[in-house]
C-alpha cells in the first residue's frame, strides 16, 4: 500500500559461537521468536527464516532475501537462492519482490529509533 511502517522490537544473538542465531521480540507478537540468518554472501545477500507460533497450535514459517541494493539482486544471484531454497523443500513461486526504490532512510526516520524491517509474506510447503 506504499504506506511507511515502523515496528519496534529486540533482536537478541542467543549464542555468542553462534551469530546468526537470533531470538526477536517486537510489540506485535506476545511471545519471542528466533530469526536465523541462513545463508549469505556478506557483500549482496542475506537469506533470514523465522517462525511464529499461532495460539492455535500452528505456526507461520517466513522466508526472506535481503539485499543491500534498493535495486534488489542480478537474476543470476536470485537464481542461486532460489535453487537453494529449493533444495530445503521451500516453493519459491510464492516469494515475491518488494519495490524498495522509495523507501525511507534510517535518516529520514523521525517517529522512532532504532531498525526497521517489514514482515514477508509466509511461504507453504
Amino acid at each position: 500500500d506504499e504506506q511507511y511502517q515502523q515496528q519496534d522490537g529486540t533482536a537478541t544473538v542467543l549464542n555468542p559461537l553462534d551469530p546468526g542465531k537470533w531470538q526477536v521480540r517486537d510489540s506485535q507478537q506476545q511471545y519471542p521468536y528466533p530469526y536465523w540468518v541462513i545463508d549469505t554472501d556478506y557483500r549482496r545477500f542475506a537469506v533470514t527464516w523465522t517462525c511464529i507460533d499461532l495460539f492455535n497450535g500452528s505456526h507461520l514459517q517466513y522466508v526472506f532475501v535481503l539485499s543491500r541494493s534498493r535495486r534488489g539482486l542480478p537474476q543470476y544471484i536470485r537464481y542461486l537462492i532460489h535453487r537453494y531454497l529449493q533444495a530445503f523443500g521451500v516453493d519459491t513461486r510464492n516469494l515475491q519482490s518488494n519495490d524498495q526504490t522509495t523507501c525511507y532512510t534510517a535518516a529520514q526516520n523521525t517517529t522512532g529509533s532504532g531498525s526497521t524491517f517489514q514482515r514477508g509474506r509466509p511461504f507453504q510447503r
